[in-house]
């Protein structure tokens, strides 16, 4: 004897299989999204981190570069060479523009000088 499986049943076990099938397609489709992400989200840190890299060493060479010439700026200073601050420094050495805030004493001025830029 065979035993006959009522409509009922057949419904309730396609609808059953088809949302197990769901379920899993669902968890399939979340996890590679969440993979994916993290791995997109992972190379752009990395990308914006070394250029931050890139940027401060960039900026650190630069101001080194600025301190190293202080002593021979000041001697050119001392010794009136504009022609050594105009070829080194630039133009706007005269004008007080590359710095933030100077002070300058002690040299062959009459009077210290000092002035500062709201940069």
């Amino acid at each position: 004897m065979t035993r006959r499986i009522g409509l009922p049943s057949r419904i309730a076990t396609v609808m059953s299989g088809t949302i197990l099938l769901f379920i899993v397609a669902v968890g399939i489709c979340a996890y590679w999204t969440v993979h994916t992400l993290g791995r997109d989200g992972l190379i752009v840190s990395t990308r914006q981190v070394q250029h931050s890299l890139v940027d401060q060493t960039e900026y650190i060479q630069a101001m080194m570069l600025d301190y190293a010439k202080w002593d021979e700026a000041a001697h050119a200073l001392r010794s009136h060479d504009l022609r050594w601050l105009y070829e080194n420094i630039g133009l706007s050495a005269d004008i007080g523009e590359p710095f933030q805030f100077v002070v300058i004493w002690g040299g062959p001025l009459a009077k210290d000088l000092a002035w500062m830029d709201d940069g």
